[in-house]
């Protein structure tokens, strides 16, 4: 197992984790944005509406319902990206790392944008009347490299044990464990078990197991988000307070009358007000990436918006 973990490794030190691969990532999609004309914008309304359903037809081609895909790819995704990669990148970046992460997704948007509409341009039908598509599809059919789309057919399914099966069990089994002392084998076994009575559905009880359990992740998720980062922030603000009602003599004093003249304020005064501002200010800064993110979105939404 350790020879399996250093091949991977090796590999993945001339790919994934290779100086160029981040240039390369941000390359193309900043290059399919501005050729686009920001279509992750314009078209942001239009995606709404197709996720919400209200382009759905009946009798119309695929296995699933446009909010089902949707749910489907998420599912895959969240675990690994919104919370394991998060956090390693936090570990490992530092909160810098949370801007470059906002960049890569704004801009990968318009990545997934391309890919997708291709995918569904060169899908096709089998014998069975299910869809089958993807990259494969159109390094086949669109680029003529047939040897292009094996390749990324096998590399496909060994990522799926490396990205989409292993971090996301490890993480569930590592967390039961900590919290209810839950052996990991006893988790793998039950998932194991619950997994296999999806995949067996085939993929329309894949998208509809998915529909009806994402959006209630997605709601936990962010409820927890905000259940761990608000009592935080409110603890940081009464301590600041506290602080500066300690190191201020002004505020130490009684009330004083309408009448009478406001005493100076003392050095210490002016000291412990000045902490506060800056303790204030620090917390605000922490919000700068992202007021600056959504300032961004609001005039490209105001200069790019097209109704159709």
């Amino acid at each position: 197992m350790d020879a399996v973990n250093d091949l991977l490794i090796l590999i993945d030190s001339y790919l994934g984790s290779a100086v160029w691969f981040p240039f390369l990532l941000l390359s193309v999609g900043i290059f399919f944005t501005l050729y686009l004309g920001f279509p992750q914008i314009r078209y942001f309304k239009h995606a709404i509406g197709i996720t919400t359903g209200r382009f759905d037809k009946d009798g119309a081609k695929g296995d699933t319902s446009h909010f089902q895909a949707l749910a489907t790819a998420l599912s895959g995704t969240v675990g690994t990206g919104n919370i394991g990669g998060v956090a390693l990148a936090l570990h490992l970046g530092g909160p810098a790392a949370l801007f470059w992460m906002w960049v890569t997704a704004f801009f990968g948007m318009t990545s997934k944008f391309v890919e997708v509409t291709l995918s569904h341009k060169y899908r096709e039908q089998t014998a069975d009347g299910t869809m089958a598509g993807g990259p494969m599809y159109y390094m086949e059919k669109g680029m003529n490299a047939k040897w292009l789309a094996i390749i990324f057919a096998m590399a496909t399914v060994l990522s799926s044990f490396g990205t989409g099966s292993l971090p996301q069990i490890n993480s569930i089994a590592a967390g039961l464990q900590s919290t209810f002392d839950i052996e990991p084998i006893v988790t793998g076994a039950v998932l194991s078990v619950l997994l296999a009575l999806v995949i067996i559905g085939g993929i329309k009880r894949i998208a509809a197991v998915a529909a009806a359990i994402v959006p209630t992740m997605a709601i936990i998720y962010i409820v927890g988000a905000f259940a761990v980062i608000l009592p935080i922030l409110a603890i940081s603000v009464l301590r600041s307070q506290r602080s500066l009602v300690t190191r201020s003599p002004v505020l130490q004093r009684p009330a004083v009358s309408l009448v009478q003249p406001l005493p100076m304020c003392s050095t210490g005064a002016l000291t412990a007000a000045c902490t506060l501002t800056r303790q204030v200010k620090a917390q605000l800064l922490s919000l700068t990436p992202l007021l600056a993110l959504m300032s961004l979105l609001t005039r490209a939404w105001c200069l790019f918006w097209s109704p159709s």
